[in-house]
């Protein structure tokens, strides 16, 4: 009997790669009239794997933008699922400077108030600089 994640892999048509990611991202088009969030499930050198809320549903082109990372690239609709969309990069990535920081706060594992907010000492604020590469090769 055939596994279904073994007839996925070998259903597997990608060109590239993929690394896995887990980034709020933002779904722009209409010309950046309109705009729904998603989450980037995984990335490529050639695209990758957007998640939406049910319901929700996006042309073929728009632009995806990562404010934290600071970076859009244009990208077209490979598939589509109820709530996930496979597409590919149309155009190089333009990078920006990221419009927000992202903070890290470690908690203490050893606390016996696991529902304690972070004590302010322990926060790591990631750089404001823009990505230099943020999609490998397809970058350059």
């Amino acid at each position: 009997m055939i596994d279904a994640d073994m007839m996925e892999e070998s259903n597997d048509r990608r060109s590239a790669d993929r690394k896995r990611t887990f980034k709020g991202v933002t779904v722009s088009y209409n010309q950046s009239l309109s705009a729904v969030e998603g989450v980037l499930k995984n990335t490529s050198d050639t695209g990758g794997l957007l998640t939406l809320k049910d319901g929700i549903i996006i042309p073929d082109e728009f632009v995806l933008f990562n404010d934290l990372d600071g970076w859009k690239v244009e990208c077209k609709t490979v598939w589509r699922k109820p709530n996930s969309i496979g597409f590919k990069y149309i155009k190089v990535p333009e990078t920006y400077t990221p419009k927000r920081q992202q903070v890290f706060a470690t908690m203490d594992v050893n606390s016996n108030n696991r529902n304690a907010l972070p004590q302010t000492d322990n926060l790591t604020v990631r750089s404001n600089k823009p990505v230099t590469k943020p999609f490998g090769k397809l970058g350059t």
